[in-house]
């Protein structure tokens, strides 16, 4: 298929035109990079498609993989953690019958392995944080327990961690991982129907399970590693900073333009859009304010942009909604960028305005600090995924550095913050 791209105001949401017609049916998304992304579903020309884009979705090639797929019915059926490592899951229909096929690539779709997984297990939602690491939830085969699976191999084989019969996760089990142990998903209980946030922050060892208060549909979540929230979007958005104990509405419900359905982030900026009108919801500070806006119109005024597909935001600066025209039957893709802010020095910015240059660099059992001299003394403050204190870092007058010796630290995400600058680092 052949995109042509529209000129763009840098900001403001934008339509990129496709006259031959971008097939109907894609229902996933994801883009790595401001540039390259994927898209994926069952099409009304091509069956069962993906799709890779190289130029913001101007043009997009179809991805060959070795059999034929049936889709299942709901889920987050791709994964890609890296523009170039992708994974996909199936049943395929077709001999032996009820396989569960799990294929990988490793050059960004132009080549796929096949791997033959336990057939118990009905992955219907699946997230990789890094390369090797990977979760999914579903239902067994048999239907009598949902699950928790976790492949450590790059999906050549799966383990099942977790199973219960209390809360069910398959149709409702949508993941999101900051890195390979901290994570979270809906569970929705079994005889409440409430819907749960489970999570886990030791790699799926174990997990909590703490209620939302809703027992409405589950769209999407988001586990912010700059401030530790979370943003989860139910009958309204909701928002918790003390690991789901207590929520508060951010977006609340509209009767008539309908729940948040659709959010796509990067850290505290991030979108979510209405199920039933084009609206558009943005925020810059994870979640704790929001502003509003709508799509605009394409191809003429009697164009209708139906329920939002899917959202993905690769960076702070560009975002991309797939959604549907309803009177031309064609899947529509719109996107909105922003200007990176100019005059940066490898610092932390806030609000596009360049900080006090600070970094932090992994090697030889430590992490080692960087930042421009002061004239006062000063303290890095080392923070886990919870917000929680873990280290403290006294530093002296005029220092430039400081180190961090990483003994006391288990592997994972933080966050070391000095005179207001953050800065994060992961310990393998």
């Amino acid at each position: 298929m052949n995109l042509h791209a529209q000129t763009q105001t840098p900001g403001v949401w934008g339509v990129i035109p496709n006259p031959a017609g971008l097939d109907q049916g894609f229902t996933e998304m994801v883009f790595l990079t401001d540039t390259i992304g994927y898209i994926y579903g069952s099409t009304t020309t091509s069956g069962h498609d993906m799709e890779r884009t190289n130029d913001s979705g101007v043009d997009f090639t179809q991805l060959t993989i070795q059999t034929t797929l049936k889709a299942p019915t709901f889920g987050a059926h791709m994964a890609w953690p890296t523009d170039q490592n992708g994974y996909v899951f199936a049943d395929t229909g077709h001999s032996p019958a009820n396989t569960n096929f799990f294929f990988r690539t490793s050059n960004g779709g132009t080549t796929w392995v096949t791997s033959v997984i336990d057939p118990s297990l009905q992955l219907q939602n699946m997230y990789f944080p890094t390369p090797s690491v990977g979760y999914a939830t579903g239902t067994l085969t048999d239907g009598s327990a949902d699950f928790v699976a976790k492949t450590t191999d790059f999906g050549n084989s799966w383990q099942k961690i977790y199973s219960t019969t209390n809360y069910a996760f398959g149709n409702v089990g949508k993941l999101h991982f900051i890195d390979a142990n901290n994570g979270m998903f809906f569970a929705q209980n079994e005889s409440t129907n409430q819907v749960n946030i489970a999570y886990t922050t030791n790699g799926g060892t174990s997990f909590k399970f703490v209620p939302t208060g809703s027992d409405s549909t589950p769209n999407f979540l988001h586990w912010n590693v700059k401030d530790s929230s979370w943003l989860i979007g139910l009958d309204s958005v909701y928002r918790s900073v003390d690991s789901g104990k207590h929520w508060k509405s951010v977006v609340p419900y509209d009767t008539s333009a309908g729940p948040a359905s659709i959010g796509a982030f990067y850290d505290d900026t991030g979108f979510v859009f209405r199920q039933n009108e084009p609206i558009v919801l943005m925020t810059t500070n994870g979640g704790i304010s929001w502003t509003s806006s709508k799509l605009p119109t394409f191809g003429g005024t009697d164009d209708t942009v139906a329920p939002p597909r899917a959202a993905s935001m690769p960076s702070a600066y560009t975002c991309y909604l797939l959604t549907f025209d309803i009177n031309k039957t064609a899947d529509v893709m719109y996107k909105i960028s922003f200007t990176k802010p100019g005059g940066n020095t490898g610092g932390v910015t806030a609000d596009g305005a360049p900080e006090i240059p600070f970094a932090a660099m992994f090697g030889n059992n430590a992490i080692t600090f960087t930042m421009e001299p002061a004239p006062e003394a000063r303290s890095i403050q080392v923070m886990d995924v919870l917000g929680r204190t873990c280290a403290s870092i006294s530093l002296t007058p005029n220092a430039t550095s400081g180190k961090l010796g990483i003994s006391s630290l288990r592997s994972g995400t933080y966050f070391a913050e000095l005179g207001g600058s953050v800065v994060k680092f992961v310990i393998p």
